[in-house]
């Protein structure tokens, strides 16, 4: 085999196991969590086991490496595009040991199907293990669990006009591969009939992460599926109604654009309300844009979440984030994208490292 094929795998197999070992370290020493250290453990274990078991022998592996004429070694990173917090450097090696891992599954399918495999199911193993640090890191606060709060950090919203040939589910399920936290169901266009069938298999999707479907709009809809609530809009069923026939145990989302129909949304049932539109929408031309100023405000007067919405980009989510938001709720910036699941997880990482530092300057 071409010595530089065998330099991709060698480089590739220890930037894996490298990136394992600081998360296995973190596991260890910081989250004192011996079962998810030594599964991190196993897994760096394994890559290099599959390594070993290619039919390469272990002195071309070595002297493919070409250290001091590796250009990758003379980039230099400043100090501030590095990751000062810890969950920032363990996103980071996850990160590296899953790209590593892909270009492994890619680069061994010239020599070993079955060890293709193997690195794939191990890619996937990364995913899983990137959640699990990250919801300990950040003290649950990014968390998919059953907790409002929680669900709120990142919703993915559907519209078929993003599609490019691709199904509703299959969008959505690439959106909570990446880290959603719920999916609201958004269809103006299909019958009835039409929507609940899509609602049933959007909580096919979302049950194994144990993530909560909502219907916008539509109370009949959610009902009939047994969703986990309903969004209103303006025009749209008053919330006392809504509430009545949703009972207690469903999320009831309102949309307000402003300080006074964020009150009353409050005292009329509402368990979290969505600001917007906050910056001009692609998705909804028509809406009017209300500002990051009105987002603050609006979290300053009421005592339930807030979840900013419209137009909301990977480059100006900071700064919603900066005005108190508890979550966001993506359409167009989530779904244009060929690879929505590594959009989500780009979202996901900024809301999840601006819970860290903001829990940091709490203590």
């Amino acid at each position: 085999m071409e010595k530089k094929v065998i330099r991709i795998i060698d480089a590739n197999g220890n930037r894996a196991r490298e990136g394992l070992r600081v998360c296995e370290d973190v596991a260890r020493f910081v989250l004192e969590e011996e079962s998810l250290a030594r599964e991190l453990k196993e897994t760096r274990h394994r890559i290099g086991e599959v390594i070993s078991a290619l039919p390469i022998p272990e002195k071309d592996l070595l002297s493919s490496r070409e250290s001091e004429q590796d250009f990758g070694q003379k980039e230099s990173y400043e100090s501030n595009s590095r990751p000062h917090l810890l969950g920032g450097i363990v996103l980071s090696n996850l990160r590296r040991s899953q790209e590593a891992c892909r270009v492994l599954e890619e680069i061994t399918l010239l020599l070993d199907n079955h060890a293709s495999k193997k690195f794939k199911k191990s890619r996937f193993d990364l995913y899983h293990f990137e959640r699990r640090m990250m919801e300990m890191l950040t003290g649950n606060l990014c968390d998919r669990s059953s907790t409002l709060l929680s669900s709120l950090c990142l919703i993915a919203i559907t519209d078929i006009t993003y599609a490019k040939g691709r199904s509703q589910e299959e969008m959505m399920g690439a959106a909570i591969a990446g880290g959603a936290t719920m999916v609201q169901l958004r269809d103006e266009k299909s019958t009835t009939r039409e929507v609940i069938e899509l609602a049933h298999r959007l909580k096919l999707i979302s049950r194994g992460f144990q993530i909560p479907v909502i219907i916008n709009d539509r109370v009949d809809v959610a009902l009939a599926v047994e969703a986990d609530g309903v969004h209103l809009g303006e025009g749209d069923m008053d919330p006392e109604t809504a509430r009545r026939l949703l009972g207690k145990n469903r999320t009831l989302g309102i949309s307000v654009r402003s300080v006074r129909q964020a009150k009353e949304a409050e005292e009329r049932g509402a368990n979290y309300i969505a600001v917007g539109s906050i910056f001009p929408s692609r998705t909804k031309n028509e809406a009017k844009v209300v500002g990051l100023s009105t987002l603050q405000s609006v979290k300053r007067a009421v005592h339930i979440p807030v979840v900013a919405i419209g137009g909301i980009n990977l480059k100006n989510l900071p700064q919603v984030l900066e005005k108190g938001a508890e979550g966001v709720a993506i359409i167009q910036s989530l779904l244009e994208t060929d690879n929505i699941e590594e959009r989500a997880r780009k979202f996901k990482s900024i809301i999840c490292n601006h819970k860290i530092s903001t829990e940091k300057k709490n203590l």
